[in-house]
Parts: structure tokens; sequence; C-alpha cells
């Protein structure tokens, strides 16, 4: 048998990323036994999600794992001869490929997809879209094991000799179809807050107002309150290398003539944790089976703020500089995407505290899950309306699209403007991949 190894070139190492229309290139060098002939080489460029779900952890008498279900999804593949048997006198090869950026499928056959745009359908047996970064994921409870991979690999295969080289992709954002110009922003409500308290009364001199004070019930609709509902302005999708300013503004409400007409409220703190959120399809022998998970995958808290917040509801800037790369993560944060059998998406939790300056009281506004889109890393190179078109795999699975280069957004404006009635909380839905 062969001895085989794959070699990448010095600029592109195997543990750096690859974008869309990245070359990828190197060569196969092989090792033969003595009288051994080189047979057929060839190598094989693809990509692939494998999802698997194993219902139960309890195994059948007979050791067989029937209630497991895999599916496997090739996303493209191309096929390249390097050899045909035969005596060689070099046994190095060089390949060239170039990265696509989406891909085409359809799940009954395999085959690139055609179909008609009526068909497409959230549930229809076809996915088009763009390829999915390199991701892992695994989910191990009583009732279900669950694993998903989505894998670009190079196999190369001589003389019963296979060997595999994984690489990692990550998808861009390009300009202007997917990161306009001026970033879409919305206001998303967080927890109201209120507070009643006989702290909130005017201090009386009178010696028969105190008397009469001392002897009211102190029940909730006599005490005097304070009530307010925050809002945070977000950009409803960034890269995670973008910086945007994130603002805060008070919808303050009284509603009687016990209430403090200009309660001084300050912003003391802000944490944003990042979830994200995983579903997974698999074809079984009936039916398709999911399954969901969610995780807490960034966070961080902002002390010390020390923002005033204007009662008319304007917005103030909380932090005047953010992205999603400020947020404390163990692990890197992945764009969000969706295939026929994976999707992955983020919500982001938001969670802040308030005082009221006059008594010190702290307000608490609970963490709360609003809408977040985590892009694709932005790569702006070139001048702008440069074109480059990537290349079609007509038949191995994968199409692809043009794509164009622009220069990096300016935020010299923020106009933002009140305001948008809230937004509910983003709930996983199972069939939306």
């Amino acid at each position: 048998m062969a001895v085989l190894n794959i070699v990448l070139d010095e600029d592109r190492p195997a543990d750096r990323p690859y974008h869309p229309g990245d070359l990828v290139r190197g060569k196969v060098a092989c090792a033969l036994r003595p009288g051994e002939i080189v047979g057929d080489a060839y190598i094989i460029f693809k990509g692939e999600i494998i999802t698997t779900i194993i219902r139960d952890q309890i195994i059948p008498p007979n050791g067989e794992l029937d209630n497991r279900c895999d599916e496997v999804i090739d996303l493209f593949r191309v096929d390249s001869y390097l050899w045909s048997s035969g005596e060689a006198k070099i046994y190095e090869w060089p390949f060239e490929f170039t990265f696509p950026s989406s891909a085409f499928y359809h799940r009954s056959t395999g085959d690139a997809l055609f179909f008609e745009p009526s068909y497409k359908t959230a549930f229809c047996n076809s996915f088009e879209g763009d390829l999915p970064p390199s991701f892992t994921f695994t989910d191990y409870r009583v009732d279900a094991q669950c694993e998903a991979t989505v894998a670009y690999t190079l196999e190369v295969e001589m003389n019963h000799s296979r060997i595999k080289q994984t690489l990692i992709f990550a998808p861009t954002s390009p300009s202007p179809y997917r990161f306009p110009q001026e970033p879409e922003i919305a206001d998303r409500a967080m927890s109201p807050c209120k507070w009643a308290s006989t702290e909130l009364r005017p201090l009386q001199t009178n010696s028969r107002q105190k008397f009469v004070d001392s002897i009211l019930i102190d029940n909730f609709k006599s005490l005097p309150t304070i009530r307010f509902q925050p809002y945070i302005t977000l950009p409803v999708s960034i890269a995670p290398s973008v910086s945007f300013p994130l603002f805060v503004s008070i919808d303050h409400r009284r509603k009687s003539d016990r209430d403090p007409a200009d309660p001084t409220l300050v912003l003391t703190s802000l944490t944003l944790t990042l979830y994200s959120h995983t579903t997974l399809r698999v074809r079984g022998a009936y039916r398709d089976y999911e399954h969901g998970a969610s995780q807490a995958v960034a966070s961080r808290t902002y002390n010390m703020l020390e923002v005033n917040l204007p009662l008319d509801g304007t917005p103030v800037p909380a932090l005047d500089s953010w992205n999603v790369q400020d947020l404390d993560s163990g692990d890197l944060v992945r764009p969000g995407f969706s295939s026929w059998t994976v999707g992955h998406k983020h919500t982001l939790e938001v969670a802040a505290t308030f005082e009221h300056r006059e008594t010190r009281h702290e307000f608490i506004a609970a963490p709360k899950h609003v809408p977040f889109i985590c892009l694709p890393e932005s790569r702006w190179e070139g001048d702008a309306g440069d074109v480059h078109e990537l290349p079609v795999y007509v038949g191995m699975g994968a199409e692809v699209g043009v794509g164009t280069d622009q220069g990096p957004p300016e935020y010299a404006k923020y106009d933002i403007e009140r305001k948008p009635l809230p937004l509910p909380p983003v709930q996983l839905e199972p069939h939306a991949l």
C-alpha cells in the first residue's frame, strides 16, 4: 500500500480559514514499496453535512441501534484524477480548487438543484443557500443523543490507501447585498420596571399632613409609584468585527398625581448574553426527526455606566462602541446559517439595572431574549465595484453565484426615531430551518 501525504501551500496553513473564492493549492506526495506500481490516483474536494439523532440511549437486546438515524448531504463534490495507472517517474502531483460560496441540493436524489421557484418552501426536499461555515454540534440527553458536523475535506485515494485533510471554511458578508452602508436598527423592549414605596412621598413639614400619612393604608394603589419601560437600540444584524454604539431609552409613565413628576433615573449596568439555537433534522424510515437545543455562547456585564436617562424617551448612548467580539466567549461565535438538516441562529439576552438617584433604589430589568442576527465576517478588499465570478460546479451538487466587494460602511450618523412597538422574544421554531 502506498503512503500518501497532502501538503498545502505555505501561504495557506491547514488551521487558517478559507473564504469563498479562495484557492486551495497544494500537492499530493506518495511513497511506494519496492516493486509497487502507481494505480489510479484521484483527489476529491467536497463539502458535506452529517447529522445523527439517536432517540434514546436504550440498546435493544440484539445490540443493534434501530433507533439511530443518520443523514449525509453533499453540499458539493469535485473529483479530479491526479494520475492514471502505469509507471510514474514523479510521485508528486499538484492540485488546485476554488471554494464556492453557495450550494444547490436536492434531498431525494442528491443531484444539483433544478426546480421551479414556486416549489421552494420550508418543507420541500430542496435546499438552496450559502455554504455554511465549518461547524460541529453535540447534545447528549437522557432521551436523545444528537450530533451535527459541517465538514470540508480533501480526500486522496490510490492503491487501496486513503488520506483525508480537513479544511476550515468561514463564509463572508459581501457588500452591499448583506450588509448595507447604513445598518438597520430597531428598538428592543426590555423587561418593564416598577416600584411603589412611601419613600417616594414628598417630605411633609405640616404636622396635620404627617398624621394623615401615618394612618393611610399603604396599599398598592395609595402609594406613589415609579414605572417605566426601558428600551435598547440594537442593529438587526451585524458582523463580528463591525462596531456600533448601543443606545438606551425609557418610556416613563406617570398615572396619578401621587407619582413623582421628574425622577432622576440612571442606567448603572448592562448585561448582554448571546445565545445560540440549533435545530437538527434527520430523515427516518417513516418520517423526519427533529431535535433542538439552546446554549449561552458569550456574555459580558458592563458596570458603572452612570448614564442619565431622559424622561421624554430620547435615546442616549450606553456604549459608544460595541461588537460581538467584545463578549467574553470560550469559543468562536459562529454566524447563523440554515440548511435542510441543520439550522443555527442567535438571540441576545439583555438585562440591566437602573437607579433612582433621589432614593438610591435599584431597578432590575429581568433578562429578556431579543432577536439578533450574527452575520459572517465582512471582507472589504479591492476597489468599490470590483466583481469576481466564482466557479460553477455543474452536476456536482453545487453552483456558485457572483459576489461584489465594496468599501467598508461609515457610521457617521445615528438617526434614531422613537418608538416602534416592542417585539416579542424569539421562540425557536422547530421547522424553521
